[in-house]
């Protein structure tokens, strides 16, 4: 049984008394994850396997408990209990316990919808209560499996079809057959129908037009060459926000425009697709090459997904080939008909010798850079490599993946003694080091990074950001890490936020107090007198 929840472990206690009438034979503390329930019928309670069977039909016939049978990759048939905690909340009064870990094989929504609601149903307490109670965990019996994929569609597994999961059982089948589309309105509609809280109509608009904001191409494309390429490689032109691997872009700074001859002197095979937003900023690139082998062939794009989306559209338009993966290292293209192709890419530029070279994502080899009337270009191997980020070809090193890769475009791991792709590491000031990406956490409100088990910092939930333990205290009254300059001493429950805060007057005294604090729980603490009490009544 998985779902988004944990209980008490006297809430499982409860559960089981209801149904069984007994305690359990040990002492149970902490919390239970419900995929243990299996486990703390047979150990905590020694119920044997007939009266397992038994229990099950009783929490089947509440609806309690459900039986969901899915499908991996191997097609092998899968079968899961799970209990339903929407239920367990409305029948016993009983509550779980949040958590994020929930098996993908029911989750109502990918863990991208799931952040994506979370974040702007703060818009008010209404709209954050009725998302954080909504039911994550749900059965092949419902509507579920909700997500946006990069093209802007909300898709999802209509109730009665099959789970059907990816070969490594980490993602859903995009395969129409077992998935449809649905309108983000309509969607909202089924997902928030799974919880209690009613929201309005105006919220479900609301959240269709932030998701509609986010997962919708609303930006301009267009192509330009010469000199106006090495304009919009410069990060002066670059939108603030929400361009994701276009602002991690090595050639963005006003430092490497010198290396950018190799497109603007070549214009007659040369050009770049842009894609600008309202204020006409960029939101991501792409080089388009007019190739010997294969006609028009964009090469890597940067920008978020929707933007990569919507440029290898333009790009498919236009007849050119798009690359299968937006990354450095796969060579591999997609035709507009959506032929695979893994053929060597080649063109010849007619001019060449350059003194500084940009790093180039796919066709980056050649045999002679030195020759000012030619230059042959290809994208599997050559004696000049040019993936150096500072004007010129260097020595390659071997990342931890295999990867051969130019010096300067690896950074080295101290912690595990191997190189990584610049890509995949920040550098640390804190710790003087270059961490790797996807073990790094962002502290001082995303000003610098640390290794995700660093002790010396923990996740401050108000300011969404990690602070040292030098600068945040902690609450024992709301259990949570506090930043410095928000903390506030109650004269009862002590450390507190001072969004929490208020002044109770009583005569000539002053208490600074949490919101909960009433002049009752002052008298009852012995910090005013009766006498003070019956004056601050009156």
């Amino acid at each position: 049984m998985l779902s988004r929840y944990d209980f008490k472990a006297s809430d499982i206690i409860k559960i089981f008394y209801h149904y069984e009438g007994k305690y359990p034979t040990y002492a149970m503390q902490g919390s239970y994850s419900t995929s243990e329930y299996f486990s703390l019928a047979s150990n905590m309670y020694g119920l044997s396997k007939f009266q397992e069977i038994k229990l099950i039909a009783k929490l089947k016939a509440d609806k309690i408990i459900y039986q969901q049978k899915y499908c991996a990759g191997d097609n092998y048939k899968r079968s899961i209990f799970w209990l339903d905690t929407k239920e367990i909340m409305n029948q016993l009064d009983i509550y779980p316990i949040i958590k994020r870990n929930v098996n993908i094989s029911n989750r109502l929504t990918s863990v991208s919808l799931e952040e994506d609601l979370d974040m702007f149903s703060e818009k008010s307490a209404t709209l954050k209560n009725a998302t954080y109670a909504l039911s994550i965990s749900l059965s092949d019996k419902n509507d579920r499996h909700f997500t946006i994929n990069n093209t802007g569609k909300m898709t999802y597994t209509p109730r009665g079809r099959m789970t059907v999961l990816n070969d490594d059982e980490n993602k859903w089948s995009s395969s129409n057959k077992f998935r449809s589309e649905i309108k983000i309105g309509k969607g909202l509609r089924k997902i928030y129908s799974n919880q209690s809280i009613k929201i309005s109509e105006k919220d479900i608009e609301y959240l269709t037009n932030k998701l509609k904001g986010k997962y919708t191409f609303l930006g301009k494309i267009s192509k330009v060459s010469g000199a106006d390429i090495r304009t919009w490689y410069n990060g002066d032109n670059y939108a603030r926000s929400n361009t994701e691997s276009l602002g991690n872009s090595c050639m963005r700074h006003t430092s490497c425009s010198d290396y950018f001859d190799i497109y603007t002197k070549n214009s007659d095979k040369v050009q770049m697709i842009i894609a600008t937003d309202d204020d006409n900023l960029l939101i991501g690139r792409a080089i388009l090459w007019i190739t010997d082998s294969h006609g028009l062939f964009c090469d890597r794009i940067y920008g978020n997904s929707v933007t990569i989306e919507a440029i290898k559209t333009y790009a498919k338009s236009i007849g050119a080939y798009v690359k299968k993966e937006q990354s450095y290292s796969n060579a591999e293209i997609v035709s507009t008909t959506g032929e695979l192709i893994e053929d060597e890419i080649t063109i010849t530029l007619t001019k060449g010798g350059f003194d500084y070279y940009p790093y180039m994502d796919t066709l980056k080899y050649a045999d002679d850079i030195n020759n000012k009337d030619e230059i042959i270009l290809n994208s599997s191997c050559g004696n000049y490599e040019l993936e150096s980020t500072d004007g010129g070809p260097n020595d390659s090193v071997t990342l931890e993946n295999g990867d051969r890769v130019r010096e300067e475009n690896a950074r080295y791991i101290d912690r595990f003694d191997e190189y990584v792709h610049e890509d995949d590491a920040v550098y640390s000031d804190y710790s003087s080091e270059y961490i790797m990406y996807n073990r790094a956490i962002e502290i001082d409100n995303g000003n610098d990074y640390v290794w995700d088990d660093n002790e010396d910092f923990v996740f401050v939930e108000d300011k969404n950001c990690y602070y040292h333990t030098d600068y945040v205290q902690y609450s024992d009254y709301s259990g949570e890490w506090i930043h410095d300059d928000d903390v506030v001493e109650c004269v009862i429950h002590g450390t507190i936020h001072g969004d929490n805060m208020q002044v109770i007057k009583v005569g000539d005294k002053e208490f600074r107090c949490h919101d909960d604090v009433t002049i009752n729980d002052l008298l009852d603490e012995e910090l005013i007198t009766e006498e003070d009490y019956a004056e601050y009544e009156n």
